[in-house]
């Protein structure tokens, strides 16, 4: 937390009114977390190597 002054996770969440819980939910749906993102990279790969 030594960027936004704060003391703890717990206060960081409160200050950007996230729950422990949004906070997972969220983490699930990004890309980089649930898989998406790799197979969307391969994809542009494969797109590419086929214009090659």
């Amino acid at each position: 937390m030594k960027i936004t002054g704060h003391k703890s996770e717990a206060q960081f969440m409160k200050y950007i009114k996230v729950t422990g819980e949004q906070n997972a939910r969220l983490l699930l749906d990004h890309p980089h977390v649930n898989g998406t993102a790799a197979r969307r990279n391969t994809n542009v790969v494969r797109t590419m190597h086929k214009a090659v």
